[in-house]
């Protein structure tokens, strides 16, 4: 679970090296809102620590960072005491915005992903089909495809063996024949 600046503070030199650096690039950062002080206090009430964002160890920006740990532990102990799903509905009843960490089997199987496309099907010559992501971003001028999963093995050695490294057909039909190609 990531809190981001609501765990860290703006004043954790991470956050503000971060901030330091994209606003010298020109980007633009916004800087915490009420919101985001909301949203610790639910957070907080949730694990039942209501109190915790009162507490002098995480009331002010300077100090939040360095009692980091004591929240993450807090949090840990707050997921390992229920099962998954209970967690999510918990969160979700407490309108803490969350997403679980899909694994590869989870996102092999999510409808979303194929919805969206971003697991797509695509030939391969002489296995069927082969399972790749999708094309990333999706834009509407140029949203970009995808036409096969690339080259068979083999198809492009002898224009490489050619082309690149100026090799005859003869020498060509040698590696061929000691069966180095």
């Amino acid at each position: 679970m990531a809190l981001g600046s609501v765990a860290l503070g703006y004043a954790d030199p991470r956050v503000t090296k971060a901030v330091t650096e994209a606003a010298s690039e020109g980007s633009v950062s916004g800087l915490s809102s009420w919101r985001e002080v909301e949203l610790a206090e639910r957070l907080c009430a949730m694990i039942g620590q209501a109190d915790l964002p009162k507490d002098a160890r995480f009331a002010t920006a300077a100090e939040r960072p360095r009692h980091i740990p004591i929240i993450l532990d807090l949090m840990t102990q707050w997921f390992r005491e229920r099962p998954f799903e209970k967690a999510l509905a918990e969160l979700k009843a407490a309108d803490i915005p969350h997403s679980p960490i899909m694994s590869m089997a989870e996102i092999f199987t999510d409808p979303h992903y194929r919805a969206r496309e971003m697991l797509i099907d695509v030939p391969v010559e002489g296995l069927g089909t082969l399972t790749q992501p999708g094309v990333i971003p999706k834009l509407s001028l140029t949203p970009g495809r995808v036409d096969h999963a690339g080259a068979s093995l083999g198809s492009h050695t002898d224009e490489v063996l050619t082309g690149l490294l100026k090799m005859t057909p003869a020498e060509i039909a040698d590696l061929r024949a000691s069966g180095a190609v």
